[in-house]
């Protein structure tokens, strides 16, 4: 994990980026469907939410279709953040909840855990972030976030059952209506 983060700034306060970013993320998360789309992407593809988020607010944003070095930073910051903290905290939150809720303090301990997963993927949201270089210099564009999604699939090779396309159409459908902020 050091050789990871080494020469990586993670700031103290969230970039205006990156606060953008999760503004964004929460209000895709929290329409209709787009919960459980992207848990069946997580939990079924392997996914990394994050990292289509992040796919779609750069179409959405204005950054327009992701380089293959981007994708290619975007996948290492998954491997590097997302799988060694992100998806212990997950684990251990999980666990939690189905083998130890009846102990006293074990709802507390979990909903702790909980909070520390939210702020590890906002540190990794920040991180995603930190890839753009450039500044934003397209209209917002679905068509944008799609072709971003299909390189990172690409990039992931990963193929997509016909049940985990449609939510993940879902999503992209969402984004037209999405506050970009």
């Amino acid at each position: 994990m050091q050789a990871f983060l080494e020469g990586l700034d993670i700031p103290h306060s969230h970039s205006a980026g990156a606060q953008k970013f999760w503004r964004f993320s929460l209000d895709v998360y929290r329409r209709s469907g787009i919960e459980q789309a992207l848990l069946a992407l997580q939990d079924e593809a392997s996914l990394d939410v994050n990292c289509v988020l992040f796919c779609c607010w750069t179409g959405m944003a204005g950054y327009g279709c992701l380089t293959p070095a981007e994708i290619n930073a975007v996948l290492e910051i998954s491997r590097g953040w997302n799988v060694r903290i992100v998806t212990r905290l997950r684990e251990v939150r999980r666990a939690l909840k189905d083998e130890g809720a009846e102990l006293d303090g074990v709802s507390d301990l979990r909903q702790s855990v909980k909070t520390q997963e939210m702020a590890a993927e906002r540190i990794q949201q920040t991180l995603l972030v930190q890839i753009l270089v450039r500044p934003p210099h397209a209209a917002p564009s679905d068509t944008a976030s799609r072709t971003n999604l299909n390189a990172y699939l690409e990039a992931r090779a990963c193929r997509l059952s016909p049940h985990l396309l449609a939510a993940l159409e879902h999503v992209v459908a969402c984004l037209r209506s999405a506050e970009i902020f």
